[in-house]
C-alpha cells in the first residue's frame, strides 16, 4: 500500500520538475546577450504553455496559473494576440480548478478583452458570458456587468437577438440582487433591442416586468403610464399580459390582498425565468407583511361639520337676511345699508336731490347706491342746525300760515267763496 501511495506522488513530482526544466527555457529565450539582441518571444511562449501543462497534471495550479500568465504575455509581445487570449483562458481554467470563481472570470474578462482585439467578437462575448456563468451565484452584480458587455459586443456586429438574451440575463442579476434602478435601466436596453428585432411577444413580457419592478419601488404611477405605453405595442391590448397588468395594479391600489394574490400567481409570471417568478411572490409577501402598517397609517374619519353661512361682501341687506336667517328675503329691509367708500358718498350726494324732491326721479330704497343707515350728509360736509325763530316773529309767522291756508282754500266750502267773491267770474266764463 506503501508503493502504491508513493506512485502518484512521485509521478507528480517528476511533472513539477519537467515543469521547472520547461520553465528554465523559456526563460532563457528571453534573455539577450551580445549576439542575440532581441528576445525569442515566440519559443519563450512555447516553452511557458508546456511548462503550465505540466504543472496542471501534476496539480500545482499556483505554479500553473501564472505560467500561462507568462505565456500569455510572450504570445502578445509577439503580435499572437488570439494565442494570448487563450492563454488567459487556460488561466482562468486553472483558477476553476482551484475553486477560485472571483479570480477565474478576472482572467476570463482579460482573455475576452484580447479576443475582441485580434477581432474574434462571437469567441469574446463567449468567454464573457462563461465569467458571467461563474459569478452570478456568490456576485450578481458583476455577472451582470459581464452579460451587458457581452450585449455590447453583440451589438457592434449587429446581433440584436443574442445581444437581447444577454441583457435579459443581466436583468435576471440586477433582480436577484434587488437593484431595481439598475434593472430598469436594463429593461429600457431590452426593450430596444426587442424593438429593433421587431419581437413584439417578448416586448409584453418586458412591460410585465416592468410593472411589477415600479411596483416594488412602490410607484404605482408610473405602473400605468408603463401599461398605457404598453397598449401601442401590436397584439398588446389583446394578450393575456394586458388585463393581468390592469387587474394587479388595480389590487395594488386598493390595498386588495386577495385580488393581488391571483395576479402573481397567474401563469404569465409562472412561466418566466425563475428570478422574475420570485419577483412577484416577493411583490405578494412585501404587501402582506406591509399591510397591516399601512391600514394603521390610514387617518380617522371625522364626523362632518354643519355649513356655516357664507355672507357676501356689499350684498343687499334683503339677500344677508335670507342668508343669516333663513328667510325669503321678500318685503323692506329694517335698515339701509351703509356707504362704505368714498365713491359711494360722492355719487350718493350728486344723487340725493333727484333721489327726494324728484318725483319721476328713483327712490333711495330703490336706488343701487347703498345709503347709510341715518340719512347724513357725505364725508368733509358739515350743516348747521337750524336756527328757530324767536318769540314775535314766531307768532307772526304762523299767523301768516293760516291765513294762507284759508286764502288756498284749506277750510270747508272754500271753492265757494272764491267763485263768489270773484267780481269778474262771469266775464271770464
Amino acid at each position: 500500500e506503501g508503493k502504491r501511495m508513493a506512485a502518484p506522488v512521485n509521478a507528480h513530482a517528476a511533472k513539477v520538475r519537467e515543469g521547472d526544466k520547461l520553465f528554465a527555457e523559456a526563460e532563457k529565450c528571453l534573455k539577450t546577450s551580445w549576439l542575440k539582441w532581441n528576445p525569442d518571444y515566440d519559443g519563450a511562449a512555447h516553452a511557458f504553455d508546456k511548462a503550465a501543462l505540466s504543472y496542471r497534471n501534476a496539480k500545482a495550479y499556483d505554479k500553473a496559473r501564472d505560467t500561462y500568465d507568462r505565456a500569455s504575455d510572450a504570445y502578445y509581445k509577439n503580435h499572437s494576440v488570439f494565442h494570448a487570449g487563450k492563454s488567459l483562458e487556460q488561466a482562468a481554467n486553472v483558477c476553476r480548478d482551484m475553486k477560485a470563481l472571483e479570480q477565474a472570470a478576472e482572467f476570463m474578462e482579460r482573455a475576452s478583452t484580447l479576443y475582441h482585439e485580434s477581432g474574434h467578437g462571437d469567441t469574446a462575448g463567449q468567454v464573457l458570458t462563461k465569467a458571467a456563468k461563474l459569478v452570478d451565484s456568490t456576485n450578481p452584480r458583476k455577472a451582470a456587468y459581464y452579460y451587458l458587455a457581452t450585449a455590447e459586443l453583440h451589438e457592434t456586429e449587429e446581433k440584436f437577438r443574442e445581444a437581447a438574451n444577454a441583457v435579459k440575463s443581466a436583468v435576471n442579476m440586477w433582480a436577484r440582487a434587488k437593484d431595481f434602478d439598475k434593472m430598469l435601466e436594463a429593461l429600457l436596453r431590452l426593450k430596444q433591442l426587442h424593438e429593433q428585432s421587431q419581437s413584439y411577444r417578448r416586448l409584453h413580457e418586458v412591460a410585465a416586468i416592468q410593472v411589477v419592478v415600479q411596483l416594488h419601488n412602490d410607484d404605482s404611477i408610473a405602473a400605468m403610464e408603463t401599461l398605457n405605453s404598453a397598449c401601442s405595442i401590436p397584439g398588446f391590448t389583446g394578450s393575456d399580459e394586458a388585463p393581468l397588468l390592469e387587474k394587479l395594479i388595480e389590487a395594488y391600489r386598493e390595498r386588495d390582498s386577495e385580488e393581488l394574490q391571483k395576479c402573481c400567481d397567474d401563469v404569465v409570471f409562472r412561466t418566466m425565468d425563475n428570478e422574475i417568478a420570485k419577483l412577484a411572490r416577493d411583490l405578494k409577501l412585501k404587501f402582506e407583511f406591509g399591510s397591516e402598517a399601512v391600514a394603521v397609517s390610514l387617518p380617522r374619519p371625522q364626523p362632518p361639520q354643519e355649513a356655516k353661512p357664507q355672507v357676501t361682501r356689499n350684498a343687499p341687506l334683503t339677500d344677508m337676511r335670507a342668508e343669516l336667517f333663513g328667510g325669503t328675503g321678500g318685503g323692506r329691509p329694517e335698515k339701509k345699508r351703509v356707504v362704505e367708500t368714498e365713491e359711494e358718498e360722492e355719487e350718493f350726494g350728486r344723487m340725493l336731490e333727484p333721489a327726494v324732491g324728484d318725483e319721476g326721479g328713483a327712490s333711495v330704497e330703490d336706488s343701487k347706491v347703498p345709503v347709510r343707515t341715518e340719512l347724513e350728509p357725505p364725508v368733509g360736509m358739515e350743516l348747521e342746525p337750524p336756527v328757530e325763530p324767536k318769540g314775535e316773529m314766531k307768532s307772526e309767522l304762523s299767523d301768516d300760515f293760516q291765513k294762507t291756508d284759508v286764502e288756498l282754500g284749506g277750510g270747508e266750502g272754500g271753492e265757494e267763496e272764491q267763485e263768489d267773491s270773484n267780481p269778474f267770474g262771469g266775464m271770464l266764463q
